[in-house]
């Protein structure tokens, strides 16, 4: 394609600073372009996008507050805003290895580095120009959505020039993959290999054996290619997301650990770290994956409001175990991360009844149990009403926050709401009802070890009232153990034989001995229990 074309084509320019907007717009017009729109920051160029079909787009990297240029091409090209044949390239001042990263998962055309200089402009411009022309017809044919047409060109290209197979397979392996025509894209893949060992036909081979559920067969390679070629990203996703299937959450945070030092902006990767590592509990990486996930987000398309609750999620940690200021500042954090949330997504009830229960973990965390409660409530109260019921497995995590802040009524009542809105199988609701009451009944066990633990210290510091008060709550678990009862037991015969015997104490004296059968003579106890029993026989006998 001759320079003289371009003069015919719509661009649109993406630069904050006025002096190299209008050094741009001088070299556009020095070509003989006309058709030029100029936006200031990354927001207005998005909306030039939406409004105008473009042929060229010259973006720069650094655009100041808002989105920056990487965003910029990160939603161009998850909104379909330009077509096939477009040229997009990347304006910047200096090329970091964050932003090459970050931008070329994005696959911009080209490059042009601050300063430019009108040759240098034309230059770049031309070999972009001339070499994206030869794929117009393939290109012309996904922008019509023809994928048929699309390949058939593929195979003209291909014989045409044969200098461009290469890039040529590149494009028919991925529409045959996009297409659902797996075997056909894997032999694509694998005649490039027998022919060259290229990272991208490695990467696409490796996704069609996932597409096949041959996951062994792919760890290998990927795991090869990863080695000789650390830089290439991709193949760490597919890699993480294999082993997630598989089960090892663990190797799966590995490699995306990996993943992000590489490329640290790349806000999916950062958001599927978040969610690995809170599965893992790994509870530092979850806090610093789930930071970067929403701090990329403000300006992403792929923001996504369970960075933002992950983040809450992690920082519990930090509420428990922390000193006092880590618990002062992770509380903070908390609340301001979830009112974030509640205002990015103000009709998302769903992120409400979540961002409720985790902030009722935090409260209970703070020792702040009847807040906790009053906040429960509210969620289930949304929950109730929800106008889009959340998936099996949403609902399933809500479930689980539930009965981890220790609420078994309002679980209770939420697993019923649930089994009506029918958003949990039978198998599943039963094992959450399991357990919900084992929840329960941990809950009661510990209340009652609470009482007896209450009861001993009375009874040691001589309030023998208080103490058989504390022993009698105890003694209302069915199961309580032996000890327990020696204690309530001990407890009624001191204040017997100390104040004389009534007729009440006795009762509830014979009563708990009754409790002691499991007590035989090799229990270490048995000598304390024959004790007490005698004792109780000279009281009774007067």
């Amino acid at each position: 394609m001759s320079m003289l074309r371009i003069s015919e084509k719509r661009v649109l320019v993406i630069e904050d600073h006025a002096e190299m907007r209008a050094s741009l717009k001088s070299m556009m017009d020095r070509l003989g372009v006309r058709k030029v729109d100029v936006a200031t920051h990354g927001d207005e160029g998005i909306e030039y996008l939406r409004l105008r079909a473009y042929d060229l787009i010259l973006c720069d990297y650094d655009l100041g507050k808002g989105r920056d240029g990487q965003q910029v091409l990160e939603e161009t090209r998850y909104a379909h805003l330009i077509k096939e044949g477009a040229d997009y390239v990347m304006v910047t001042a200096a090329q970091t290895v964050e932003m090459v990263m970050g931008a070329l998962e994005y696959h911009p055309d080209g490059y042009i580095t601050k300063p430019v200089t009108f040759d240098d402009f034309c230059s770049r411009l031309r070999r972009i120009f001339k070499y994206k022309s030869f794929f117009q017809k393939i290109n012309d044919a996904i922008d019509a959505k023809e994928t048929e047409l699309a390949l058939r060109e593929c195979d003209r290209l291909v014989m045409e020039q044969p200098k461009l197979a290469l890039a040529t397979y590149r494009i028919k392996g991925k529409l045959l993959f996009n297409a659902g025509n797996i075997q056909k894209a894997k032999e694509i893949y694998q005649f490039v290999l027998d022919t060259r060992e290229l990272a991208w036909a490695v990467l696409g081979k490796c996704k069609c054996l996932y597409q096949e559920q041959k996951l062994d067969e792919a760890i290998p390679i990927l795991e090869t290619l990863v080695k000789k070629n650390d830089k290439y990203v991709e193949c760490y996703d597919l890699l993480a997301k294999i082993y997630d299937q598989q089960g090892d959450l663990k190797k799966a945070q590995e490699i995306l650990e990996s993943a992000v030092e590489q490329s640290p902006k790349a806000i999916l990767r950062q958001t599927e770290l978040s969610r690995i590592s809170t599965l893992n509990q790994d509870w530092q990486t979850a806090i610093k994956a789930s930071r970067k996930a929403v701090s990329l987000g403000k300006n992403s398309c792929h923001r996504c409001p369970d960075n933002y609750i992950n983040l809450a999620k992690s920082l519990q940690d930090q509420l428990i175990n922390g000193g006092y200021r880590d618990k002062t500042y992770a509380a903070n954090e908390i609340s301001k991360t979830l009112e974030l949330v509640r205002q990015e997504y103000p009709l998302d009830q769903q992120i409400h009844v979540k961002a409720a229960l985790i902030e009722a973990t935090s409260l209970k965390n703070q020792d702040k149990e009847n807040e906790a409660k009053a906040l429960v409530q509210i969620a289930r109260g949304v929950f109730d009403t929800i106008a889009i019921p959340p998936s099996k497995e949403e609902t399933q995590e809500l479930v689980h926050e539930l009965i981890a802040i220790g609420d078994t009524e309002e679980t209770e009542a939420f697993l019923e709401s649930a089994k009506q809105k029918n958003l949990l199988s039978d198998e599943l609701h039963e094992s959450l009802c399991q357990k919900n009451l084992e929840t329960k009944e941990k809950k009661q066990q510990i209340k009652f070890e609470s009482y007896n633990n209450k009861g001993v210290q009375y009874f040691e510091s001589g309030k023998l009232q208080k103490a058989i008060e504390m022993f009698d709550n105890a003694m209302e678990n069915e199961k309580a153990s032996s000890s327990v009862v020696l204690n309530a037991v001990q407890a009624l015969v001191v204040f017997m034989q100390k104040f004389g015997p009534d007729y009440e104490s006795l009762e509830k004296c014979k009563a708990y001995l009754k409790r002691t059968s499991g007590i035989q003579e090799d229990d270490e106890r048995y000598p304390r229990l024959q004790k007490l029993t005698k004792i109780y026989q000279q009281l009774k006998e007067g």
